[in-house]
């Protein structure tokens, strides 16, 4: 595994150029940081996801992981057709692979990283991220559901309690499974206590006559 070096510490500016285009950097693993506050654990994998792929995108950096930007050819035949020499789009891939590995390796707490440990580009540690977490999210997936439609506010304040209702449904979202708004609604009124009988009728009745 690389070790991130300067590269954690200050900005990295480069260029390298494929198939896939040319991809320039001027971010450090600090502002990234930023752009990524969840650190993977073993329960967080969803609402992780959702910040880590946006951040790489927006670097133009998800094609190192995605398997869209292959790895190019270590060597290549010298002009004379004699030796081979280092390929320097190899090399300028290799600097930018290990600088994404770096950051993604950062945003991973001890257990998970213990994990890869010993996998040596960003996609081969995104490829076992996703082994690992894939069939937990699906299981995730549908227990959020289940919270959503058995929503019971309980002794929580009404503030806490819409604030329970937004964590599942933001955690629904980020695991691309949103909840519509007319579905959010109902199951929110429907965990209100019968003291609130009288405003969950008008506001369902409300409902109603939007849908028709």
């Amino acid at each position: 595994m690389a070790s991130s070096g300067s590269s954690s510490s200050s900005t990295m500016t480069s260029s390298s150029s494929s198939s896939s285009g040319t991809t320039s950097l001027n971010v450090s693993l600090p502002s990234f940081a930023n752009l990524v506050s969840v650190r993977l654990d073993r329960h967080n994998y969803l609402l992780w996801l959702g910040q880590i792929v946006p951040a790489l995108n927006c670097h133009d950096l998800f094609k190192f992981v995605d398997g869209s930007y292959p790895t190019p050819l270590q060597f290549v035949t010298s002009a004379d057709g004699k030796t081979q020499e280092l390929n320097p789009s190899f090399l300028s891939w290799k600097r930018h692979d290990q600088l994404v590995l770096s950051w993604i390796n950062a945003m991973l707490t001890e257990p998970v990283l213990a994990q890869v440990i010993g996998l040596h580009t960003a996609k081969d540690v995104w490829d076992a991220l996703t082994r690992l977490f894939s069939s937990n999210s699906e299981a995730r997936v549908m227990q959020l559901k289940k919270q959503m439609m058995s929503l019971d506010r309980g002794s929580l304040s009404m503030i806490d309690y819409l604030g329970k209702v937004k964590g599942i449904a933001d955690a629904l979202a980020s695991a691309q499974a949103p909840i519509s708004n007319t579905d959010l609604v109902l199951n929110t009124l429907h965990g209100l206590p019968s003291e609130y009988e009288g405003f969950v009728t008008t506001m369902m009745a409300r409902s109603e006559g939007h849908s028709q």
